[in-house]
């Protein structure tokens, strides 16, 4: 089989989209595809995940760079879109909704996804980091 691409719907939650997890070396995020049934009839060796409040999620990722028949294929990031078809660098907060383009292809432990692009389509603010309440002293550590 060739590649395929196809296009979701759906949530997503810790969005690291716009540069790799620092632990795992991967571009990803948690999403929650609107229609979990057509997310799996893709072939995607993705396994669901629930979670707290009993939501199917799948992690979709996309590596930097892979090793492919000996080659070293670099990758590098998720096309990131805002709702305009505009590329954009800004944070994707919890709960925001996108479209994301993902391509399931034939690897050599059966079929791969890869996270391609990501549209957002209603963006929650982010609000990650550490909050600071009053002042800081100077040297704080």
């Amino acid at each position: 089989m060739a590649t395929e691409v196809f296009y979701f719907k759906g949530k997503c939650n810790w969005a690291k989209v716009q540069a790799p997890d620092k632990e795992y070396d991967y571009f990803g995020m948690d999403f929650y595809p609107d229609d979990v049934k057509a997310f799996e009839a893709t072939g995607t060796q993705l396994k669901p995940n629930k979670d707290d409040n009993g939501e199917t999620f799948f992690k979709v990722k996309r590596r930097p760079t892979a090793m492919i028949k000996g080659e070293l294929v670099e990758f590098g990031g998720p096309v990131v879109l805002n709702k305009d078809n505009e590329k954009t660098d800004e944070l994707i907060g919890n709960g925001s909704e996108v479209t994301i383009k993902v391509s399931i292809y034939d690897g050599a432990k059966g079929k791969g996804t890869r996270l391609e692009s990501v549209r957002i389509e209603n963006l929650v603010a982010y609000e990650g980091g550490a909050k600071v309440v009053g002042e800081l002293p100077e040297h704080p550590f």
